[in-house]
């Protein structure tokens, strides 16, 4: 006969007590908690790839079944592989449907012969749509054999090169995905580990996803390699770009660690086209000169300036920017070329 409150589960605002006895909120968790997991296109097409990667290991498996012990060898780990029988040194790239058959895939002293082949091409004629489509077969003949040494390392470094020469984030994300496993197995593959970890935080930048930063120098970098040139570089950069210090960022963006590829272009001109609607809106003067803009802007030159402005839709008196209520209605992102890159075969993902 004891007479207390108590309390029901329709009483407790928003929370509930589970079987083990812990309490759980049942609110959604707060935009500040989520806003690093953000993903892009090109992160949506990495895990599209582990899936393919999956299921051609399986198509593998049932092949190994399948083949004649001449045509198997035995792994460093005791599992038995397939030796591709294939002497062809150019093959196009399938997605795999069946069971793989020796004879449609190449040994590793082909893919080698292959793989010079294609940097020969590549530095004589930028065919990036050919270039592509050789390295991905290269590729999968490489998974399908179970071949996990230097020359796959080098062979995924290659082309995660050179698809940040053009720009195809969609490909350097698959590459650079593999490379991560890779680069696990033994320290000496290791040799261009800064030089991809490097890359890495930059596409974090790129794509917007500051918990991947954080987890990259939680779990991939050591104290001693977050000490080295090019990490703490990139980490300065990383730090600048997300505060927009357009200033700090445009002073480091001048001398890069290694050349300048696309995931650099594209910070710059993110920072760059912040930076024009944060002049536009903070001046009160009624026009802006085009010298000013070129200083602020990190332009060379004027010419190059006022070509910059055209692309965004500012509105141009002849050397001013009318900085004004229509200017800034009608600035936007300037327009990057979509239909030329399709056709070469370059995906760039998506971005704000």
């Amino acid at each position: 006969g004891r007479r207390g409150s108590r309390r029901g589960n329709s009483g407790r605002s928003g929370s509930r007590r589970g079987s083990g006895g812990r309490r759980w909120s049942s609110r959604g968790s707060s935009s500040s908690s989520n806003w690093g997991q953000r993903t892009s296109a090109a992160d949506g097409r990495a895990r599209n790839y582990q899936k393919r990667e999956a299921q051609v290991r399986q198509y593998q498996s049932s092949g190994i079944e399948r083949s004649s012990s001449s045509n198997m060898r035995n792994d460093e780990d005791g599992r038995r592989r397939i030796v591709g029988t294939c002497e062809t040194l150019e093959k196009r790239y399938f997605r795999l449907t069946t069971a793989p058959q020796p004879s449609t895939i190449r040994p590793e002293r082909i893919l080698k012969k292959a793989f010079h082949m294609l940097e020969d091409k590549w530095r004589e004629n930028k065919n990036y749509r050919y270039i592509c489509d050789q390295f991905k077969s290269l590729r999968q003949d490489l998974i399908l054999q179970g071949i996990r040494n230097k020359f796959s390392v080098n062979v995924y470094e290659t082309h995660a090169r050179i698809a940040l020469q053009v720009g195809d984030l969609s490909e350097f994300n698959q590459c650079q995905t593999q490379l991560k496993e890779l680069y696990g197995i033994d320290i000496q593959y290791r040799a261009n580990y800064l030089e991809f970890m490097y890359h890495r935080i930059l596409y974090s930048a790129v794509t917007d996803s500051k918990g991947e930063f954080q987890a990259l120098l939680r779990t991939d970098l050591s104290p001693g390699e977050r000490k080295e040139k090019p990490i703490r570089y990139a980490m300065k950069l990383f730090s600048a770009f997300y505060v927009k210090d357009y200033y700090r960022f445009t002073q480091l963006s001048k001398k890069p660690p290694y050349p300048s590829n696309f995931l650099l272009e594209r910070l710059i001109a993110e920072m760059r086209y912040h930076t024009l609607k944060t002049v536009v809106r903070g001046y009160q003067a009624p026009n802006l000169s085009l010298e000013f803009l070129s200083n602020r802007l990190n332009f060379q030159s004027t010419h190059d300036c006022k070509a910059y402005l055209t692309s965004c839709g500012a509105v141009l008196d002849g050397e001013e920017l009318l900085a004004k209520r229509e200017t800034l209605k009608a600035l936007h992102p300037p327009i990057k070329p979509g239909g030329e890159d399709r056709k070469a075969g370059i995906t760039h993902g998506f971005f704000k």
